[in-house]
């Protein structure tokens, strides 16, 4: 199943209000690989529609939560989609001493790829909704500094700083011990740690 890449950008523009940007200068302590490999990239800011979010809106501030999906494609024929959520950060800007237009972004959330199949169409429309609920949820805000809460390994999580992963699962209002918890994007900088398990 071949799918062009102009069908693609013209269901991303119409259907889900997608943008496409160019990006000529990448973080690649940031950007890893997989997500380099793209040869295109499309955004949309996830807009914010609380009171507060209204007034960053009007203010003209960045949206601080937005959906990327990177194109990977061979001679003109898209081979697979990675859809994921970023921090925008100061977004992507121009450097007139670079010549470039340099991503200050960093990818939150797991990314999921789509293959080429027939319902391309759907699965791109489904992993979207879902990161989009996802940022705008009141309970995946981490109570200490705002940021979203991720799901992390918890052999990572041990490996990185097994104290305080100790600390979070023994107490008084220790949390059980889980192959996954929910962490801050910002970890380790926030340390907040919560359950994956939703009672």
């Amino acid at each position: 199943m071949n799918f062009n890449v102009n069908e693609l950008q013209e269901f991303l523009h119409t259907e889900l209000c997608f943008e496409d940007k160019k990006i000529t200068a990448r973080s690649f302590r940031i950007w890893n690989r997989f997500f380099s490999a793209s040869d295109f990239i499309f955004l949309r800011p996830i807009k914010d529609r609380s009171h507060d979010g209204l007034l960053k809106i009007l203010k003209g501030e960045v949206c601080r939560w937005q959906i990327r999906i990177g194109v990977h494609q061979l001679d003109d024929v898209i081979d697979y989609l990675v859809v994921t959520l970023w921090d925008s950060g100061e977004g992507i800007t121009y450097d007139a001493l670079l010549r470039s237009y340099i991503d200050r972004g960093k990818p939150v959330y797991m990314a999921r790829k789509v293959m080429v199949r027939d319902n391309i169409y759907e699965q791109i429309t489904r992993q979207v909704g879902f990161l989009n609920d996802y940022a705008l949820a009141v309970e995946n805000e981490c109570p200490k500094c705002g940021s979203l809460l991720v799901p992390r390994k918890a052999r990572k999580l041990m490996a990185e700083d097994p104290y305080t992963l100790a600390s979070v699962v023994s107490g008084t209002d220790a949390i059980p011990k889980q192959r996954t918890y929910l962490c801050c994007q910002e970890y380790p900088t926030c340390k907040h740690i919560a359950s994956y398990v939703k009672v």
